[in-house]
């Protein structure tokens, strides 16, 4: 699924605005947004009449919908409250077709301090089942203000569940800038088509519903994309009637030491379960790999370990001068290369590693936070890119703007690389695309668990090299099926589309227990089997 921005949506908007009856997208719009309310409202009250909705109205389209919406609640029978936050710029045509079906308002004077001493204000909080947060839409920047930040406070306070219209106010709507305070909604409906934030900030949109509103998009450049599982199950490699061990990608695995011959061992078993192509590993640790994946194909040394379609090295391979040559020559191979942990820090602290000759072949970088801000050290940043220097520049850039810059810097110096910086959403930018996965769960922060990543990261990337799919694609590909296996470990095997929950920010998902990196890669063939059962997408 293609990610636009908030300009490219107005573009959209643009045709269809000039040619359809005033008012006709915004109620196109404003009944979507009341189908998926009437969803959440019965999920959590059992039925629509008699339960009390309060719409928190900000100025402009945004809180027309909200208000739209709110009239088509008052006709099932929902006691309707509007709350306006800037009473002399309200949508007219929405607000008097909700005093028209007598719902109640709420006017917010601009002089009023105290808001807390508002009996109608604390009075409508208080009975309230659940609130729409209209506050602003996609023009909306920066963090919430008065009086909107201390109505949200409010309803935070009296723990009522929000419903945010379009994007969850005080989250930026390109970059997914959380800034402070935004609302942190239980569920987010959103028109036309994702924007950023909603997969940026996916864990801080809540359940994200989208509707159609009929904007023909085919003019606009998506900045990201989200894959679903069915994009996966479409790809993934099953081998077919002619395939065998070579044909489906063979991936080289450098990896392991002395000091930590299990990382080893976790890669190969990601790369093993994600095909059923060869693995051929290469390093210190060959008994203790083959003691436990007799399948593998072990080398001394990555010159003798024959042809791949990919090279996978870091995990666990150490960075002593042994490690060094061994990435040396890895780096030297026209295949892509899959960088992680060790490697990462080898390259940050000797960038010359770099072959700056141009290759054809993608080379990924696969840091955590803290192995990225090393890489942005490596180089002196390029004028307009500031390189981030802490974890909270990376917050407050937000994740595209911190790794443009870190690429920027290695391109001024002739080197490109493609980046995918983990994290309960993972971020892919690279030549062959930009996509963006929330993992729907933090269950695979657990050591270990990158090395699998890692593995399962460079298998598909083998395969994409005999199919023609780009590296960054099938990392997404990677990192979905990644965390569909710590899921279902933590879940004890439960499958996703059996799941019925509600994403509150910050939430783990109910019923489960810490995993272990191996069984993580244990539950990749499961995962697999989810996937391509078309596993429920967090998207509605």
């Amino acid at each position: 699924m293609n990610v636009y921005t908030a300009d490219s949506i107005r573009a959209a908007e643009a045709p269809l605005l000039a040619s359809l009856p005033e008012g006709d997208l915004m109620r196109r719009a404003s009944y979507g947004l009341y189908i998926h309310v009437l969803d959440e409202i019965r999920r959590r009250c059992g039925t629509v009449y008699g339960s009390h909705i309060l719409l928190i109205v900000g100025a402009g389209d945004n809180g027309g919908d909200t208000l739209w919406a709110g009239t088509y609640l008052r006709g099932k029978g929902a006691a309707v409250t509007a709350v306006l936050l800037n009473p002399d710029h309200t949508h007219a045509a929405g607000l008097a077709a909700l005093r028209a079906v007598h719902g109640h308002v709420i006017p917010l004077p601009p002089e009023e301090t105290d808001l807390s001493a508002n009996t109608a204000l604390t009075a409508a909080i208080h009975t309230t089942d659940l609130a729409l947060d209209g506050i602003v839409g996609i023009g909306g920047r920066g963090p919430l203000r008065e009086p909107a930040s201390t109505v949200i406070g409010l309803l935070d306070d009296a723990h009522v569940p929000i419903v945010s219209v379009d994007i969850p106010s005080g989250i930026d709507p390109d970059t997914g800038v959380r800034h402070a305070p935004h609302v942190h909604p239980v569920a987010t409906v959103t028109f036309g088509a994702l924007k950023p934030c909603h997969v940026l900030a996916g864990p801080s949109c809540g359940r994200i519903s989208l509707v159609d509103i009929g904007l023909d998009l085919s003019g606009e450049t998506p900045v990201m994309q989200v894959l679903s599982d069915a994009d996966v199950a479409a790809q993934w490699p099953i081998p077919g009637a002619s395939d065998n061990k070579y044909t489906t990608g063979v991936v080289g695995v450098c990896a392991g030491s002395a000091a930590y011959p299990g990382a080893a061992l976790l890669t190969v078993s990601g790369a093993a379960h994600a095909s059923s192509a060869m693995v051929r590993y290469t390093g210190s640790v060959s008994d203790l790999v083959l003691s436990h994946r007799p399948d593998t194909v072990c080398t001394g040394s990555p010159k003798q370990a024959g042809r791949v379609n990919a090279w996978i090295a870091g995990p666990g391979m150490g960075t002593d001068e042994g490690a060094y040559d061994r990435l040396s020559w890895i780096l030297k191979q026209e295949v892509p290369i899959v960088l992680d942990a060790d490697a990462i820090t080898l390259i940050s602290n000797t960038p010359e590693l770099m072959d700056k000759r141009p290759r054809d072949a993608v080379t990924l970088l696969t840091p955590h936070t803290g192995e990225f801000l090393r890489l942005c050290t490596s180089y002196p940043e390029t004028p307009h890119y500031p390189l981030p220097t802490s974890v909270a520049d990376i917050e407050r850039m937000g994740r595209p703007a911190a790794v443009t810059a870190c690429q920027k810097a290695w391109e001024n110096q002739g080197i490109t690389i493609s980046i995918l910086l983990k994290g309960r959403t993972t971020y892919i930018a690279g030549p062959g695309g930009v996509f963006v996965e929330d993992t729907g769960s933090s269950w695979a922060a657990t050591p270990g668990s990158g090395d699998v990543l890692t593995g399962l990261i460079g298998a598909i990337v083998a395969h994409g090299m005999v199919v023609g799919r780009s590296v960054e694609e099938s990392a997404a590909m990677a990192v979905r099926v990644h965390s569909r296996a710590a899921l279902l470990a933590a879940m004890g095997g439960q499958t996703w589309h059996t799941l019925d929950y509600v994403v509150d920010e910050g939430a783990q998902l109910p019923h489960g227990a810490p995993v272990t990196a191996s069984e993580i890669s244990l539950s990749i063939s499961a995962a697999i089997r989810d996937v391509q059962a078309g596993g429920e997408d967090t998207l509605q």
